[in-house]
């Protein structure tokens, strides 16, 4: 019995010893093989993630592993329309152009959907648009986004001539709306007038719902942007069709010197966009929240403001605010990675409507 328990003793000494120096060599092997570097081997990572849901690509570099740096989609401002020319006047936009314009709808007392402002989507779960345009005086939030309209008159819309017909319009429910902290709901100047919504579920990508790409930095001065909407037309009445028209630049000290003489002065900072000053070609009522886009080498579209004010819609001399994407770049990627690091350790269980 004591020979038994003396000979387990060894047996078990014995593999204890070949484990740990198996385990010494090995690691003496992988250091002799990794360069002489105080360098962190997780810094300066460049990650690409697939989303099979979406079919949308999105690179972006990594500080650690799980952190992404750029949130928003490397595929963006791509649409299956070619835009030839400069318009002089408002016209209605082809189907499948501008697949990131959204309406942003509301309810009444009555419960009735109303649609009060628009949006533009930069990602499959966010699209941006005015702080304003986040909660309705006396309709209260948004609480549901549109994508992928043409005429809100019909159910699914159609080119006539070849018969082809765009998807069913999407209707996504918001899970949060996230106004910028700086924005002051009382204030007449119109300030930090940007803001998130966050949308409930993810956007599968077509066609003719697709993201917009938003300006980093512009190394030219634009000569023209583009607008596009649902909103009031010189009739004064909100159209049915999708909308397009191009505006000029406004040269910002004119903007500011103007909007200084109303009989409520009002104050444009650097964060603000001039454009416009033609007769009858503006954002109006129901466009604000809307994207102040431009196309670059006349294939990719960037959104380089929000439409935020106007003192007289269409009038001629008189140009539009836009809250200046260039200056908030920062603060939506910082809140679009905030909400999705969230989804990852939170699970949202939604009430049955």
């Amino acid at each position: 019995m004591r020979l038994w328990k003396r000979n387990f003793l060894i047996y078990v000494v014995f593999n204890f010893w070949f484990i740990v120096e198996a385990e010494r060599n090995v690691t003496q092997n992988v250091t002799e093989m990794l360069p002489a570097t105080t360098a962190n081997p997780l810094r300066n990572m460049t990650s690409s993630l697939e989303d099979t849901s979406t079919g949308e690509s999105r690179n972006g570099t990594t500080d650690e592993i799980g952190q992404q740096k750029n949130p928003l989609p490397k595929s963006c401002g791509i649409q299956n329309v070619t835009i030839k020319g400069r318009l002089m006047g408002g016209e209605p936009a082809k189907l499948g152009e501008f697949p990131w314009l959204a309406r942003l709808m509301y309810k009444n007392n009555a419960s009735n959907k109303i649609f009060g402002c628009s949006g533009f989507l930069i990602s499959s779960k966010f699209v941006l648009t005015a702080a304003h345009c986040l909660e309705s005086e006396g309709l209260g939030p948004v609480f549901e986004v549109h994508l992928g309209e043409h005429n809100t008159k019909t159910k699914v819309d159609c080119i006539e001539k070849n018969a082809t017909c765009a998807d069913k319009v999407k209707i996504l429910r918001v899970n949060e709306t996230i106004p910028h902290p700086s924005y002051n709901i009382t204030s007449e100047d119109h300030h930090h007038d940007i803001g998130l919504i966050y949308l409930r579920k993810r956007v599968k990508m077509t066609l003719y719902v697709s993201p917009i790409c938003l300006i980093d930095k512009l190394d030219f001065e634009p000569f023209e942007y583009w607008l596009s909407g649902w909103g009031k037309t010189k009739t004064e009445n909100e159209t049915s069709i999708k909308m397009k028209v191009s505006i000029p630049p406004y040269p910002h000290h004119n903007c500011t010197k103007k909007y200084s003489k109303l009989k409520v002065p009002m104050k444009i900072i650097d964060k603000q966009l001039c454009a416009g000053g033609q007769r009858n070609k503006d954002s109006c009522a129901g466009d604000s929240g809307g994207p102040l886009m431009l196309v670059v080498n006349g294939t990719r579209w960037f959104a380089a403001g929000v439409v935020s004010y106007g003192r007289r819609c269409g009038k001629e001399g008189w140009p539009a605010i836009y809250t200046n994407i260039m200056s908030y770049n920062d603060w939506i990627k910082n809140t679009m990675l905030k909400y999705q690091n969230q989804k990852e350790k939170f699970k949202v269980k939604y009430p049955v409507l």
